[in-house]
């Protein structure tokens, strides 16, 4: 699957706002968050410049928020288009930073809403959950694929 990571700018935000949105919404919600619109461009802004459009065949199917710093790297932030979901495409940019991961000797950082069934893909993935707060589990990943 042909995949490009493409840099987000602020013409991308109303996508991005629409994204988090239908892609998170029911997780909020299910967690008891009920986030303002305020609140949901905070968060998108909040790391901005790490920030990516997921492209597949010249159309946007989600977007990826990640660091890479020294010893790590931390994802911040993972969201597909409902209508993209379940095709893979989370799975193969993960595994590209993975990969990317391995080669570097870095392991990789994140946190997922426990109320989202993504950490189940995490999990496959080799995830493994080192913390937790109400809402979060905090994942490390530091094995080879």
């Amino acid at each position: 699957m042909a995949l490009n990571l493409v840099k987000a700018g602020t013409d991308d935000l109303a996508y991005l706002l629409q994204l988090r949105k239908t892609s998170m919404g029911e997780h909020f919600v299910r967690a008891g968050l009920f986030l303002s619109e305020e609140e949901h461009l905070l968060r998108l802004q909040d790391g901005f410049e790490y920030c990516f459009i997921i492209v597949r065949n010249g159309a946007a199917v989600g977007m990826i928020k990640y660091r890479v710093m020294e010893d790590k790297i931390d994802i911040m932030q993972v969201q597909i288009s409902p209508d993209f979901q379940g095709q893979g495409i989370g799975k193969t940019i993960l595994q590209q930073l993975l990969s990317d991961a391995e080669r570097d000797g870095k392991k990789v950082m994140l946190s997922v809403l426990k109320q989202n069934p993504a950490q189940n893909l995490y999990h496959k993935l080799g995830f493994k959950t080192v913390g937790e707060d109400e809402d979060e589990f905090y994942m490390e990943w530091s094995g080879s694929l």
